[in-house]
């Protein structure tokens, strides 16, 4: 159990410098930010599908649906921090990086179970 979720912390980690490596090139190369950050959480989601997939869950052969779970988790959680980063900042003066930071923390342990359970899960 240790060892799957420490895994999956690496997995997510390098997402992350995925994630943010893109964004800083095509910035770097003059795309508007707003399509800076949509390519690199796609680039980052890819690579950290293939990951779960592969490395962390152990997912073999075809299994129809898993990436469209992967999916619809990605997006529940990119909306929980959207939201939380509007109404937080909205209602007090926290800066909107110390919520971000915040909300996905949470989400990071909230994601790792969802994906375990719902996303990659095994059949009996």
């Amino acid at each position: 159990m240790v060892n799957l979720f420490l895994r999956y912390a690496v997995s997510a980690f390098l997402s992350l410098l995925i994630d943010n490596l893109v964004f800083f090139l095509l910035v770097l190369w003059n795309v508007p930010v707003s399509l800076a950050l949509i390519g690199g959480r796609t680039a980052s989601m890819m690579v950290n599908y293939a990951l779960l997939r592969n490395v962390v869950f152990n997912e073999s052969g075809v299994r129809p649906f898993i990436f469209f779970r992967y999916l619809g988790l990605v997006c529940f959680s990119g909306s929980v921090i959207w939201f939380t980063i509007r109404a937080v900042t909205t209602l007090t003066p926290v800066h909107p990086l110390t919520v971000k930071i915040a909300a996905e923390t949470v989400m990071f342990f909230f994601n790792y179970f969802a994906a375990k359970r719902f996303v990659f899960r095994r059949k009996p």
